[in-house]
Order: C-alpha cells, then structure tokens, then sequence
C-alpha cells in the first residue's frame, strides 16, 4: 500500500462524507474496522495502516478506501475529517494528560502487529 505521491491529497470534506456513509452501514456504528481511529481518534499512520489491514482482511471496501484516503492525508487533514463529521474525538493528547498510560502500551502493541504485518507484504 505504497502512498502515491503523485495523486493529490484528499479533501477533509469529501472523505468526512464518505466516513458519514460508512457509519450508516450495519455493523459499523461504532466506527467498524476503523474504531481506533474514528471512535478513539488514534490517527497516526500506524494505526491507519492497522485499520486498512483489519478492513482489506474483512473485505469491508469502503473501510480500505476510507484507510487509504487518511494515510494520504496530513495529521490536520485527518484532524479536520472528524471535526467535518461532527464527533471529534479527545484525542491522545488530552488523554495523555489525564493520566492515560493504558494509552501508550495501546499504541506500542499497534505499532509491533503493524510492523509483523509489514514483515509479512
């Protein structure tokens, strides 16, 4: 899943449309393959890529294409779709400074199965 550097990067307001969509689907009100990043607001590329694996592995095609435009997107961008869709997460920061710690071994474990996955491709 190579980032083409070629294609322009996606518009917050079209992807956070497509997003809307994908919470109408059944099974997927609660953010579907893309919990961690819809729900939780975890929107770094790791946890993008994870959410692109766990979608392409459930043949969820709207999830993929969803993952995909993310990853292409600037930290801001990504941002910005969740604030377009109107349930902007805390994000790890504010949670960080609540004293999330389960946060931090979260997002290590994210990281080690995305890297064995990367391995595997």
């Amino acid at each position: 899943m190579p980032l083409d550097l070629r294609r322009p990067r996606p518009k917050a307001s079209d992807v956070s449309g497509l997003v809307r969509h994908y919470y109408t689907l059944p099974g997927h009100r609660a953010g579907g393959n893309l919990h961690i990043a819809l729900e939780d607001g975890n929107l770094d590329s790791a946890h993008l890529r994870f959410c692109y694996e766990q979608a392409l592995a459930a043949d969820d095609n709207l999830g993929v294409q969803i993952a995909d435009l993310l990853i292409a997107m600037s930290p801001a961008g990504r941002r910005r779709v969740l604030a377009l869709r109107g349930t902007a997460p805390a994000g790890r920061e504010d949670a960080q400074e609540r004293g999330g710690g389960e946060i931090e071994s979260f997002d290590r474990e994210v990281s080690k199965r995305a890297a064995r996955q990367a391995e595997v491709f």
